[in-house]
């Protein structure tokens, strides 16, 4: 079972802030990693948590190193993160993803959401890619998932994002599955 308010939509994404921040004022948000998968659409308002927030006041094209904002009311630092949850209110949790839960979350009957390696303590792969839609009349809260039983041999270059993966990322992949590249 997956916690689907732990993933984005479909057309949603995480941003990160550069090294060089936004002051007040700026009305451009350098990031980290240019924006990778969807475009955010003009006027989005992206929320960086506390009182740091921004609103584009252009679209963000795909691979975006930066974003056009309204000027910003609170400065930004590097490593702030935000995220932008989209509007297609469809969710794809593709097959290989690693999902994670902690034992309260388990004892409370909360479903798997993206694996946090560092404070999660239950880890597995799902099987198949997962689609679910806002929309549907079932209690979209929760949705059913296979999981990859453990120590079972994979190709960890096939997983998705593997080329992007964290260290620790990788290093717990490792430990639970006998992991081969082909």
């Amino acid at each position: 079972m997956l916690d689907l308010t732990q993933f984005l939509w479909t057309d949603g994404a995480t941003v990160t802030v550069a090294p060089e921040g936004a002051s007040i004022d700026d009305t451009e948000i350098p990031l980290k990693n240019p924006y990778p998968l969807q475009k955010i659409p003009n006027g989005a308002v992206i929320d960086f948590g506390g009182k740091k927030f921004a609103r584009l006041t252009a679209e963000a094209a795909v691979g975006a190193t930066s974003l056009t904002v309204a000027a910003l009311p609170t400065a930004l630092i590097e490593d702030d993160s935000a995220t932008y949850k989209g509007v297609s209110g469809r969710y794809l949790i593709p097959a290989g993803t690693l999902l994670g839960r902690t034992y309260s979350e388990r004892d409370a009957g909360t479903g798997f959401g993206p694996a946090d390696v560092v404070n999660d303590d239950e880890f597995y792969l799902s099987i198949y890619d997962t689609l679910a839609d806002q929309d549907s009349e079932d209690d979209m809260s929760q949705a059913i998932v296979d999981l990859l039983a453990r120590d079972v041999q994979i190709a960890e270059n096939r997983l998705p994002n593997w080329s992007t993966a964290t260290a620790a990322y990788k290093a717990k992949v490792r430990e639970i599955y006998q992991t081969r590249v082909v």
